[in-house]
C-alpha cells in the first residue's frame, strides 16, 4: 500500500510528493481535490441547488473542464484497473510494476465469475422431494443438495441437518451468498435433472426388451411373411356388439332366438366369456392374407405360425380338430399368449387349451 508521509513527515499522495507527480498523477491529483472543494462548497452554501442527479458530489476535471459524474469517475477507475498499460496503473497508483500486477489480478479474480456445475440423482419423488444433487462451485464440491419440484417449478434446496431450535426443525449448512449464485444454481440443477432423467428412460429403454408382437412379426420377417395383428384387446361393450351382430345374422338365416344364441356363441363368445377381454387373444393374419377365413389356413403365413409362434408365446386357440372340447369352430387367425414355456408344453401334448387345463386340475386333485 503506497505510503501517506514521507520520512520527513512530509504529506505524500499515493507515496509520492508534488516534485515526483508524473501529467497522469498530478491529472489524478486535481479530479480529486476539485471533488473534495466542490463538495465543500456544495456544504457551505444551502442555497446551492443540489445537482440534478440527486447525488451530493460532481467531480470536475481540469484537463477539459467539464464535470464528471461519479459513475464516470468509477468507469476511468476500471479503465486504469482493467484496460490501461501495467505501466500506466502503476505510475497512476503510485505503485511498482509488481505491485500493479498484482492490483490487476486480484481484481479479475474478485470479478470473475465462478463456474457451476450440477450433477444430479432422481429419485422416487417423496412429496415435493425429487432427487439429490452435487454442485461443483469453481472446483469445490459440495453434495446433499435437495432437488425440489415447488408451486414454481424444480429448484435446488441447500444441505442440511435437523436443528430442534430452528423453525423448521433444520438448519443449512451451506449459505448461498446471493440471490444471483442461488440463480445460476437452480438453472444448472434444472437442466441437469432433465438431462438425468432423460439418461434413465434412454437406459431403461436399451435394456427392455422389444414387445412380443414385433419380436414375432421381426422373426416372421425374416421368412418374408409380414404378419399382421388385426385385434386384441377389446372391452365388453365391444364384444357385446359383435355377440349381438352374429346373433342377428342367425336370426336372419332362418334360425330360432335359442339357436341363433347357441351358434353365435360357436363363432363369437359371449362378452363374459371372451378372452379377448383378457388381453390374451389376438388375431393375426398377413399383410397378402387380411381375411377371417379358414381359407387363411392355407397360407405361408399360417405355416409359420404354427411352426414359429410358440416360441414366442401363443399358441392356436381353437384347433380344427379340437372343436368338441372347445366349443368353438376352427379359426386360424386366432391364438392366445400363454408364454414360452407353457406354448412348448401344450403343443407337444397335443391338446387343445381346456384339456390342458383340465389334465392340471386333475393331476393337482390327485394329489
Amino acid at each position: 500500500m503506497p505510503r501517506r508521509y514521507g520520512a520527513d513527515g512530509t504529506r505524500l499522495w499515493n507515496g509520492k510528493t508534488p516534485e515526483e507527480f508524473t501529467e497522469a498523477n498530478a491529472y489524478r491529483f486535481m479530479v480529486e481535490t476539485e471533488a473534495v472543494l466542490q463538495r465543500k462548497e456544495l456544504m457551505d452554501d444551502p442555497a446551492q441547488p443540489a445537482p440534478a442527479s440527486g447525488k451530493e458530489e460532481f467531480y470536475l476535471s481540469k484537463k477539459d473542464d467539464v464535470l464528471l459524474t461519479p459513475e464516470q469517475i468509477a468507469a476511468e477507475e476500471r479503465r486504469w484497473l482493467f484496460d490501461a498499460p501495467i505501466a500506466e496503473l502503476a505510475e497512476v497508483k503510485g505503485v511498482s510494476i509488481d505491485e500493479a500486477v498484482k492490483m490487476r489480478t486480484d481484481a479479475i479474480l474478485q470479478e470473475a465469475v465462478v463456474p457451476i456445475t450440477v450433477s444430479v440423482r432422481p429419485i422416487e419423488p417423496q412429496g415435493k422431494l425429487i432427487g439429490f444433487a452435487s454442485v461443483n462451485f469453481g472446483g469445490v464440491v459440495i453434495d446433499d443438495f435437495k432437488v425440489v419440484d415447488g408451486k414454481n417449478g424444480i429448484f435446488l434446496g441447500a444441505p442440511s441437518k435437523p436443528d430442534p431450535a430452528s423453525r423448521t426443525g433444520y438448519r443449512a449448512t451451506v449459505r448461498i451468498p446471493d440471490r444471483a449464485t442461488q440463480e445460476r444454481i437452480n438453472a444448472a440443477g434444472v437442466e441437469a435433472y432433465h438431462a438425468a432423467v432423460e439418461q434413465l428412460v434412454a437406459r431403461a429403454q436399451a435394456v427392455r426388451p422389444a414387445p412380443i408382437k414385433e419380436q414375432m412379426a421381426e422373426a416372421a420377417k425374416q421368412d418374408e411373411i409380414e404378419l399382421v395383428l388385426t385385434a386384441g384387446y377389446q372391452d365388453a361393450a365391444a364384444r357385446q356388439s359383435a355377440y349381438e351382430a352374429a346373433v342377428q345374422s342367425y336370426r336372419e338365416s332362418g334360425c330360432s332366438e335359442e339357436e341363433a344364441a347357441a351358434r353365435a356363441a360357436t363363432v363369437q363368445p359371449a362378452p363374459e366369456a371372451s378372452e379377448y377381454a383378457t388381453g390374451y387373444g389376438a388375431d393375426i393374419l398377413a399383410a397378402d392374407s387380411m381375411e377371417k377365413d379358414t381359407g387363411f389356413a392355407d397360407t405361408r403365413a399360417y405355416e409359420w405360425l404354427e411352426a414359429y409362434a410358440a416360441e414366442h408365446g401363443f399358441i392356436l386357440r381353437w384347433p380344427q380338430e379340437r372343436q368338441a372340447a372347445t366349443g368353438m369352430v376352427f379359426e386360424p387367425w386366432h391364438w392366445r399368449y400363454v408364454g414360452v414355456e407353457n406354448a412348448a408344453k401344450i403343443n407337444a401334448s397335443g391338446l387343445c387349451f381346456e384339456e390342458y387345463i383340465e389334465t392340471l386340475q386333475s393331476i393337482a386333485a390327485e394329489g
